[in-house]
């Protein structure tokens, strides 16, 4: 007689081969679609959801330093990107938000300061999120500002997100970009495969695509590529967002958190970049 855990398994396969069928799918991820509003991606590795179990207990092994308040809308997201990119997420140590009182809700705040919603630890290979995402007053007021972000192209898009997950989102973005790259350069080999269709598809004609950057000889300061995007900032706030016009890292992430929330709705050039990250972060080749 099949267990309870049996029958799980069996219905959520179904739901998987189902999802498939769908037209409106993720290009790149097959049977990945929104479902009820939420996040699916159905069939970016099948077999990684034929054990419902096993992926259960890795989200809950991850956000077990997450405040129980928010836990559940961590979680989801977290579930959603582990899907997504199975191998990016299992080097993902955890994700913690500890509440604004904690000691280690205080060593954020000092270390990040109030305004910072959260952030990524390269080397650690771990998210940590404001603990005023679970502030009485602060909590609205980061939800108020993330929404307002969004809205005015401060954030790239994130569909139907919350804002606590369109941060994770983006967060997690930059740890997909270090299965790939340093944090202080890019290696030559990366670099040939992801510069060119990066700077063909977003970069304008001002001559900043130059050969060191598109056809390197060795490894690519970061420095050299925020100057890139220094040099395309107008151009990259249009087509990514404001924050993304920052610096390199920050606009790889933004391009992961709408790639990786909005599916086949995010923007077409959104979609060529993101499935070169993704194809580079989970071992595959362009």
């Amino acid at each position: 007689m099949s267990t309870h855990a049996d029958l799980r398994r069996r219905i959520r396969v179904q739901e998987i081969l189902r999802d498939a069928a769908f037209e409106r799918l993720h290009p790149r991820v097959p049977g990945g679609h929104e479902h009820g509003g939420r996040f699916v991606s159905a069939g970016s590795a099948l077999s990684e959801l034929l054990d419902i179990d096993r992926i259960d207990r890795a989200v809950a092994s991850r956000v077990v330093h997450v405040h129980a308040d928010v836990q559940p809308e961590v979680a989801e997201m977290l579930r959603h990107q582990l899907v997504l990119a199975p191998r990016s997420a299992s080097r993902l140590v955890g994700i913690v938000l500890e509440g604004p009182d904690t000691e280690g809700g205080k060593r954020y705040i000092a270390g990040r300061g109030r305004g910072a919603s959260g952030s990524y630890a390269w080397g650690v290979d771990g998210i940590f999120l404001s603990p005023y995402w679970v502030h009485p007053k602060g909590g609205p007021m980061l939800r108020d500002a993330t929404e307002t972000g969004h809205r005015s192209g401060w954030f790239a898009p994130t569909g139907s997100a919350t804002e606590l997950q369109s941060t994770v989102a983006h967060e997690f973005g930059h740890h997909v970009v270090s299965g790939f790259t340093a944090h202080d350069g890019m290696e030559p080999d990366m670099a040939r495969q992801l510069l060119p269709t990066l700077l063909e598809t977003l970069g304008g004609s001002d001559g900043s695509a130059t050969p060191d950057l598109l056809d390197p000889s060795e490894t690519v300061p970061t420095e050299r590529l925020d100057q890139w995007v220094e040099a395309n900032r107008d151009r990259l706030a249009e087509l990514v967002s404001e924050y993304g016009a920052s610096s390199f890292h920050e606009l790889l992430a933004e391009i992961w958190a709408e790639y990786s929330t909005m599916g086949d709705e995010a923007r077409p050039h959104i979609n060529i970049i993101g499935r070169l990250m993704h194809e580079l972060a989970e071992g595959k080749q362009p």
